[in-house]
């Protein structure tokens, strides 16, 4: 209801940034049929396109599926909804995101930094107190999707056809390329150390 009613009210396109499932998005364009015309492109931290996916070990995964990115595996069929929207999508996928891990190095800059925003201090506090984020399991998925949404240029994005593996299989999730015209173009390479800069001086406040 509220990205119905918010994207009612722009006065121009909206450019949507999603970093979870695509459930709600799904269901706001079953709701309003003109919703797709109101929005001038998605930005999805989801899908492993040319990669492996990172369901299987997973916290909460009772599964061995090594195929689909967590936030499309949650639920395939409002993924493959959204994909057959016109929307223009654009996929933040494992394929950049699996470039930019949160490294040992980083984590001492961020402790080490300096600043009035807010939120440095809750990723000064994050690293302090779990310190598997800079054990090299985990990367900067959801901060990278939100660097590229405002309009960054830290990398490359590939176009390409891909649909969802609805199935409930060991491949449930899956963000598969076939052929046809692209529907999605999904973040091929990204800059490691130009996301790390913007990232600390966004949180900084600078």
């Amino acid at each position: 209801e509220l990205l119905v009613a918010t994207t009612r009210d722009s006065p121009g396109g909206i450019r949507l940034l999603t970093l979870g499932p695509l459930t709600n998005v799904a269901m706001a364009l079953d709701v309003d049929a003109e919703l797709a015309g109101r929005l001038e492109s998605i930005w999805i931290m989801g899908g492993a396109v040319q990669v492996a996916g990172n369901v299987a070990g997973s916290p909460g995964a009772d599964t061995d599926n090594t195929a689909a990115e967590w936030n499309i595996y949650a639920d395939p069929a409002a993924a493959q909804r959204v994909l057959e929207s016109s929307i223009p999508i654009h996929l933040i996928s494992l394929d950049g995101t699996n470039q930019v891990p949160v490294t040992r190095a980083f984590a001492d800059r961020v402790r080490s930094a300096s600043g009035t925003g807010p939120g440095l201090g809750v990723l000064q506090e994050l690293f302090a107190e779990n310190s598997y984020m800079v054990s090299g399991s985990s990367y900067l998925w959801d901060p990278l999707a939100a660097i590229f949404a405002t309009g960054y240029e830290i990398g490359a994005f590939t176009e390409t056809r891909v649909e969802v593996d609805t199935g409930e299989g060991p491949t449930s999730g899956a963000t598969r390329q076939v052929d046809g015209d692209p529907n999605v173009s999904y973040l091929s390479q990204a800059e490691s150390a130009a996301a790390e800069a913007i990232l600390l001086q966004v949180l900084a406040g600078q």
